[in-house]
């Protein structure tokens, strides 16, 4: 039985995803942070968020075959 996940183009999961960090991203540095010690830096990551969250989406998804998912 095919997933619903599975039917689903992944080019336009990750737009949406991206779509919805890059907003989420822009709201968060706009709230109040707390404040930092002296001297204390805040690391960046390497990898975007957009792609993060992407990733434990077709981890996580319903479709256990990542290779099936993504060859379709």
């Amino acid at each position: 039985m095919e997933s619903i996940v599975s039917r689903l183009d992944v080019t336009q999961i990750f737009c949406d995803v991206d779509d919805f960090c890059s907003s989420w991203e822009r709201w968060w540095q706009e709230m109040p942070q707390l404040p930092s010690m002296i001297g204390e830096r805040r690391s960046k990551s390497r990898m975007h968020l957009s792609h993060l969250v992407f990733e434990i989406i077709t981890t996580t998804s319903v479709c256990q075959d990542r290779g099936k998912f993504y060859n379709h």
